[in-house]
């Protein structure tokens, strides 16, 4: 009992001091404002980033340019996916540690306006995207009371599970830019984005086919479909995908046809990828 207690009291700390860093961060940008009378916003963008592609980039540049319409954009807050959750997601060979994800992030969005917070993947647990969105009202409503609202960001595909959340009275902007996966009940969710509820904004962008999932198939392919440094970030920490369409069954001779990968070790094998610890080049 005593243990448990002293976790409990060593998780709230360390919860205390990621809001205080947050809050600082944020303090920061409001002293940069340039006095307009717009009402502010803090978006939160959340998702696996397995890997960060330049199709991240584009969806938050157009929530930016949507929001930015009749409000003003003081930061955005970009979350990972936590690891046990993407044990759930992704096979072994297929997902990458939320520090290296984060570390991509900041890679792709070196501005001072956007903000990778590990708060939420940094917990024992997964306490979920939901959980990390009520932590950063908080800290937002600690910076300015009342005159600054949160917005969440999300795809076409999280519209299912967002009902409570959208019925709780929070703000969403929803982009759709692909086809929804398959098992999705397409016409329930056509219907809420054809005639969404006040809290919720859809932009509408071009399709695209670019993924992640894409990406990690053949990431030499699609290097070009990688941020600045991003590629670069593989090749350094020895994260290496196999492409999907090669066999699940890989013999050491084999890995010298696996780019950038010379003689590391097995990180993990699913069925259709796999990810060796190699040396870079």
């Amino acid at each position: 009992m005593a243990d448990s207690r002293s976790e409990e009291e060593g998780e709230d700390v360390s919860l205390r001091m990621a809001g205080q860093r947050l809050a600082e961060r944020l303090r920061g940008l409001l002293d940069e404002e340039d006095g307009s009378d717009r009402r502010l916003v803090v978006l939160h963008y959340h998702g696996s980033f397995c890997p960060v592609g330049l199709h991240h980039m584009t969806v938050l540049e157009r929530v930016r340019e949507a929001v930015s319409e009749e409000e003003r954009v003081l930061a955005a807050v970009l979350t990972v996916t936590h690891d046990n959750s993407m044990r759930k997601k992704l096979r072994p060979g297929e997902r990458v540690a939320a520090t290296h994800r984060e570390a991509m992030l900041r890679l792709a969005f070196p501005a001072n306006d956007v903000i990778v917070d590990a708060t939420l993947s940094s917990q024992p647990r997964n306490r979920g995207a939901a959980w990390y969105q009520s932590f950063l009202r908080d800290v937002v409503g600690g910076v300015r009371p009342g005159e600054v609202d949160v917005v969440g960001v999300c795809g076409a595909d999280a519209v299912p599970k967002m009902r409570n959340a959208l019925k709780s009275g929070h703000r969403w902007v929803c982009v759709v830019n692909r086809d929804l996966p398959s098992g999705t009940d397409r016409a329930a969710v056509e219907a809420l984005l054809g005639s969404p509820p006040p809290t919720l904004r859809v932009v509408r962008l071009p399709p695209s086919h670019l993924s992640s999932t894409l990406i990690r198939g053949d990431i030499d392919r699609h290097r070009d479909a990688l941020p600045p440094g991003v590629y670069e970030y593989h090749r350094t920490h020895g994260i290496v995908y196999q492409p999907r369409y090669e066999a699940p069954e890989v013999v050491a001779s084999e890995k010298k046809s696996i780019p950038f990968a010379l003689a590391g070790d097995l990180l993990g094998r699913g069925r259709q990828a796999a990810v060796w610890r190699a040396t870079a080049r």
